[in-house]
């Protein structure tokens, strides 16, 4: 390969060095200095009218190669920054694949050093993200802490509360509501609605009035939040099954009637 020599302390440096290393004091010689590859050409600094490309600062007994520096492959002949979406925690790297593909949840910047994790809200589903806004919003129904991953979204828990897309934290569904959709999986609940006006809701669940009893839908939904929103019929009635938001739904025993507002004998 080519050298370099310093001649005051009469010291030669051969290029390239080991993969892993690189000369951080590298001049170019003259192009018609050597023509005839491998080139064996020993820099004259005396009569040097080259191109420096970095600080001259050859001293005797320093420790040369230098191990390639976190951040950076080496190949012998050069300093390279590794790319985006490559990671460089260690040194002595030699070639351009790093030390590997940034991980999944995390994505890394040029001459990454450490992955830098997706925020939380968002999931890296893929290696070698080499920006955060590669980072995509976390599922509707699930929730994500920083430097998640697809298999590590969490599902939002219980019907007590919902996630809806982007969440980082599950909120807790309000009183007077639901968690919705109620036909998907109770874990994974993404939005939270209204209590419907037949039942009385608690813990973003929806209930309703027990046989023999109606709901009083003169509360609003913020007050049917228990069984006490249900309105008995009364003695000497009774209704067909469960479920009722109507006084009507009371049907008197034989020898009774009933008005809206009580039992009366016959």
């Amino acid at each position: 390969g080519r050298s370099i020599s310093n001649p005051t302390y009469h010291a030669i440096y051969f290029l390239p060095t080991p993969k892993g290393t690189y000369f951080d004091n590298f001049y170019k010689c003259e192009e018609n200095a050597c023509n005839t590859p491998p080139c064996s050409q020993i820099c004259n600094f005396s009569r040097f009218n080259g191109i420096k490309s970095a600080n001259l600062s050859l001293v005797e007994n320093e420790d040369l190669p230098y191990t390639c520096p976190l951040g950076h492959w080496c190949d012998g002949t050069g300093r390279y920054a590794c790319d985006a979406g490559r990671l460089a925690n260690c040194t002595g790297l030699s070639s351009s694949d790093c030390a590997g593909a940034c991980p999944r949840g995390f994505w890394c910047d040029r001459a990454s050093t450490a992955p830098t994790p997706c925020p939380a809200g968002t999931v890296g589903w893929n290696e070698s993200l080499s920006d955060e806004r590669q980072c995509q919003l976390t599922p509707r129904g699930f929730y994500s802490a920083a430097g998640t991953s697809g298999s590590d979204k969490q599902p939002c828990g219980g019907p007590s509360v919902f996630c809806p897309r982007g969440s980082h934290i599950p909120q807790q569904v309000g009183p007077g509501n639901i968690s919705a959709p109620v036909d998907g999986p109770k874990t994974r609940r993404s939005s939270q609605l209204t209590c419907p006006a037949s039942s009385w809701c608690s813990g973003g669940e929806m209930f309703n009035c027990s046989a023999n009893s109606y709901l009083n839908t003169s509360r609003p939904p913020e007050e049917r939040t228990t069984q006490d929103a249900c309105i008995s019929c009364g003695p000497n009635s009774a209704t067909k099954g469960s479920g009722h938001d109507l006084v009507a739904a009371c049907d008197c025993n034989p020898g009774f009637y009933r008005d809206s507002l009580s039992s009366f004998a016959c």
